[in-house]
Order: structure tokens, then sequence, then C-alpha cells
């Protein structure tokens, strides 16, 4: 299922925005690489659905902070838009004690950008 997901979204990215889904891919690749080399990340699960969702997307712009210290958050301000991604070591701790199982529901209230509701869709198969 997270192969689908990812080769639909892929697919449409690179079709429709130009977007540069390789170079996102390897700043995602290593932001994982890195939480699983602090055990923030252990569950297989988990790690596929971090890799199914890349962080790139819920960036208001292409940059290198997708792959910034993971335990920064993110924020951005402008005059109509104000984004707060918190890290992604932030995620991965909420989603490894919380135990998604497929056909669990998930309700996140305030959910910002939505790159945990995402990953969460995917855990648990919405």
């Amino acid at each position: 299922m997270f192969n689908i997901f990812q080769n639909m979204l892929k697919m449409f990215l690179i079709k429709d925005i130009g977007y540069n889904y390789d170079e996102d891919w390897l700043y995602n690749q290593i932001m994982i690489k890195k939480l699983k080399a602090q055990r923030k990340l252990r569950n297989s699960n988990i790690i596929e659905a971090f890799e199914t969702i890349n962080k790139a997307w819920f960036m208001p712009s292409k940059n290198d902070e997708c792959d910034s210290d993971i335990d920064d958050e993110y924020k951005y301000t402008s005059a109509d838009l104000s984004i707060h991604l918190f890290s992604p070591s932030v995620y991965a701790t909420i989603l490894e004690n919380l135990d998604l199982q497929q056909e669990h529901s998930f309700l996140n209230i305030g959910s910002g950008t939505g790159y945990l509701s995402s990953i969460c869709g995917c855990l648990i198969g919405k």
C-alpha cells in the first residue's frame, strides 16, 4: 500500500508542478537515517510511513531545512501564511508511543501542515 501511495504522489508532483522528487527524497532519507541512529525511529511500519510521506512536501519552499537539525522545529511566517512544523523527532516519539495499527482512527485537531496526519494515514491505512 505504501508503494502505491508513494508512486501516485511522485507521478503527480513531478508531472504537474515540476517537483524535484529525487533530491528531496534524499534529504528525507538522511533525516530518517538520523532518527534511526538516535533510536527515535524503531518500528518498521513507522519508518516506512516516514519514507512514504516526504517532509519536503510540507515545507513552503525548497531548501536545505528539510535536512536541518532534526531536533529543531520549523517556523515560517509571511504576510498571509504562518506554518509551524514540529521536529520530526517529536513526531517519531509520538508515533512510537501511539502504536497506531491498521483500521485505527486518528483525529489530529489543529493539524498544522498535515505532515503528522499524513504519516498517521499511512499507518492506519486511510
